[in-house]
């Protein structure tokens, strides 16, 4: 279960905009709750990616096993030293990662000097009129994985927030496996167990207060070891798939 699939449509009918998008969402919310019940009762075991998942679907009497997500990672790639721009990213149709782009534009970048540069595919009309009102804030267009993966190793800060809790955030360890320092609001780390190699901040002051105190602070070895040490753990793909294969043999 990558989410509890009917409060991720659910959430997402809350952030769509145009009504038939929120009306599509909110169906398909209603429909996925209803079937939610016999995916369970059907189920010899329910994998889950976070521990949020996890109890819920536990309350539901599942039996249910943590397994976090596999990625495209194989080992902890940062880059010590200085990056020149702040980065956000991710697929920008999506109405959640719109909506926090913008969020982070009009109420963090249009107060400070700082580059930001905002990546992803299929970004809207009103995105990139925000963004061209701006000359320190660049926005990159439907970049293949190569120049999405150069970006993020790359930047000097990876800043990630989302209004949405539901699942587990991929972009979060691609840029915690590949990036230089990641800052982070609460529903981007939860059910993860990954605040100790972010900075979580919530409000738009601490935001841009965080951002000015690490701009100029090189990245240094330390931090590369910590991720190392959690990363390499938590989230190898061998090792999940060998608890996989486990459960496999089990049932």
């Amino acid at each position: 279960m990558h989410n509890v699939e009917w409060q991720y449509y659910e959430g997402l009918s809350q952030l769509a905009e145009p009504v038939t998008e929120k009306l599509y969402y909110l169906i398909e919310s209603v429909r996925l709750q209803r079937i939610e019940p016999k995916v369970v009762l059907h189920s010899d075991e329910i994998l889950t990616l976070s521990s949020i998942d996890q109890a819920y679907y536990r309350q539901m009497k599942a039996n249910t096993h943590l397994i976090p997500a596999f990625h495209p990672n194989v080992a902890v790639e940062c880059q010590t030293g200085r990056g020149e721009y702040v980065l956000f990213h991710g697929k920008l149709s999506v109405p959640d990662n719109e909506r926090s782009a913008i969020w982070l534009i009009t109420e963090v970048f249009s107060k400070i000097d700082i580059p930001f540069v905002v990546a992803g595919m299929e970004p809207s009309y009103r995105l990139r009129e925000i963004v061209a009102k701006y000359d320190h804030i660049t926005l990159i267009e439907n970049p293949d994985e190569k120049h999405m993966v150069d970006l993020i190793k790359n930047a000097h800060i990876n800043l990630l927030i989302s209004f949405q809790q539901a699942g587990i955030k991929l972009k979060l360890l691609n840029a915690l496996f590949r990036g230089r320092f990641c800052i982070v609001n609460d529903p981007m780390v939860s059910g993860m167990d990954l605040k100790s190699l972010c900075y979580v901040r919530n409000s738009a002051a601490a935001i841009k207060q965080t951002l000015e105190a690490l701009i100029n602070a090189p990245f240094e070895q330390s931090k590369i070891n910590d991720r190392k040490a959690v990363l390499g753990v938590q989230f190898s793909n061998s090792e999940n798939a060998r608890k996989l294969m486990e459960l496999i043999k089990f049932n």
